[in-house]
């Protein structure tokens, strides 16, 4: 009667026969395949990989990328709302769409940047659109992909001057940093609809960023208003002697 076989000489053989098929494939390549006879001839000239002939031709061909379009973007890095676009340059998102983007870098006015798209010299901008209603009344002819966002325009006012809602500014002295600016023109148009000319029932006077707090002070103007970052870094230096009364993203 046979002996049964035993569990521990099985797994034995099972394992050196997988740790020899690889040593004898590496052997067979190494001194040839006449020592070990027609088995290993046949290992040797199994292929061990092999690539289709029709991809072949494809893998040896070159890789020819698409030229980026070039464009000439317009910026001013004079307020916080137009960070976007060094963002999206450091951020690589014009070079996920293939674009090739120069930024020009406009210090001055804003109507600068919208007169440089006009005239063809860039290709593309990105300002505040209150500060283009004046360039705009002159005809220029661009087109406009717009935004909205909120909280960056506000007034300012003394908190001891009782001033808490825009209808008191009605014969007040408000201070900007330009008859044009977009907190200006936007303050124009709340005051507008709630029946206050801004034209004639309240002053403007026009004083460098970082002197409105100081002319506040001296009791030169009653109100102040601007946008991020000197409107906030004013009230702060205040020291609570100016509070924000009004800001866009009040009212409608």
């Amino acid at each position: 009667m046979t002996s049964p076989l035993n569990r521990r000489a099985f797994v034995r053989s099972a394992l050196g026969i997988g740790a020899a098929a690889p040593l004898g494939l590496v052997a067979a390549r190494t001194f040839g395949a006449s020592r070990f006879g027609s088995a290993a001839a046949l290992i040797d000239t199994a292929p061990i990989c092999r690539i289709a002939d029709a991809v072949a031709p494809l893998l040896a061909a070159p890789v020819i990328l698409s030229p980026r379009k070039p464009i000439r973007f317009a910026w001013s890095g004079t307020g916080v709302c137009t960070s976007s676009v060094p963002v999206a340059v450091h951020r690589g998102y014009f070079d996920k769409h293939d674009l090739d983007v120069e930024v020009v870098n406009f210090s001055g006015a804003q109507d600068q940047i919208l007169e440089s798209i006009a005239t063809g010299q860039t290709d593309a901008g990105v300002s505040f659109a209150l500060q283009w209603l004046r360039p705009l009344e002159q005809g220029l002819q661009v087109g406009f992909t717009t935004g909205v966002h909120g909280g960056c325009i506000r007034l300012l006012a003394p908190t001891k001057s009782g001033i808490m809602e825009l209808t008191q500014l009605r014969g007040k002295i408000i201070g900007t940093t330009s008859m044009v600016s977009a907190p200006k023109n936007f303050y124009s148009i709340r005051l507008t609809k709630l029946g206050i000319d801004p034209n004639s029932d309240v002053q403007w006077r026009v004083y460098p960023g970082e002197v409105l707090g100081l002319a506040i002070q001296k009791g030169e103007i009653d109100a102040i208003v601007d946008a991020d970052p000197n409107v906030n870094l004013t009230e702060k230096r205040s020291n609570g002697e100016l509070i924000t009364i009004n800001t866009n993203l009040d009212g409608p």
